[in-house]
């Protein structure tokens, strides 16, 4: 999958205006169809994943932490430049969430 960003993932602390998901989603990755709600069975799977990974310090101290950056900054998107998406993908928009989903969502690229 190629990449969507029309400009760079913004760090979470470097958001100020304190935009919607959905207007950051539209100011990085452009004319797309989003959806600001996530399938439920996919953020439970990526939950699970990233918990039972004892490496990371932050999930050990605050779970929520992870949920946090799964449902507050990662959108579902539907490209529509004809790459076969029709349920959607999803995507970032702070650089914390874009590392969760590159290590735990194979789909993610």
């Amino acid at each position: 999958m190629r990449t969507f960003n029309l400009i760079p993932l913004p760090r979470l602390r470097d958001l100020k205006n304190r935009e919607t998901k959905s207007e950051l989603a539209k100011l990085i990755y452009g004319d797309m169809t989003f959806d600001s709600a996530l399938p439920q069975d996919w953020v439970d799977d990526l939950i699970k994943k990233v918990q039972a990974d004892v490496t990371i310090k932050d999930v050990q101290k605050n779970p929520q932490l992870v949920w946090s950056y799964v449902v507050g900054q990662v959108i579902w998107a539907y490209p529509k430049d004809g790459e076969g998406h029709i349920f959607g993908v999803p995507l970032a928009v702070t650089k914390e969430a874009h590392k969760i989903l590159k290590k735990y969502d194979v789909r993610y690229k």
